[in-house]
């Protein structure tokens, strides 16, 4: 099967994440067909990039079950970005754990990303 790949080098210069998007077109031929395929796919995915981060307490959910990388589907009570519940399907990047003073739960923060068209 041939490939063509593009990237989006201003937006990971000026600083956004390197998100990776597959399409596949197995009935094209021709180079240079799959290659505009590619710049068209590219260029409909470029939208604002947003770094959502999500603050919970220690046992809800149970935090120890995700991990950087993880898949995760996250749910939020807000209209902010469309109807209510905002969902996004991304991936972990970064969890910090802050352990309570008082002997309660602690406070677990994910940072997630994810492409708003």
């Amino acid at each position: 099967m041939k490939v063509s790949t593009r990237t989006a080098s201003d937006l990971i210069t000026a600083g956004f994440p390197r998100l990776t998007r597959t399409n596949a077109y197995s009935n094209v031929s021709i180079q240079t067909t799959l290659n505009r395929h590619a710049v068209a796919d590219l260029a409909a995915a470029r939208g604002l990039t947003v770094t959502v981060r999500c603050s919970t307490f220690g046992h809800d959910p149970d935090w120890t079950q995700a991990q950087r990388g993880d898949a995760v589907r996250v749910e939020l009570d807000t209209d902010l970005h469309g109807q209510r519940p905002y969902t996004l399907n991304s991936r972990v990047l970064q969890m910090d754990v802050k352990p309570s003073e008082d002997g309660g739960y602690e406070e677990v923060t994910y940072t997630v990303a994810a492409v708003q068209v």
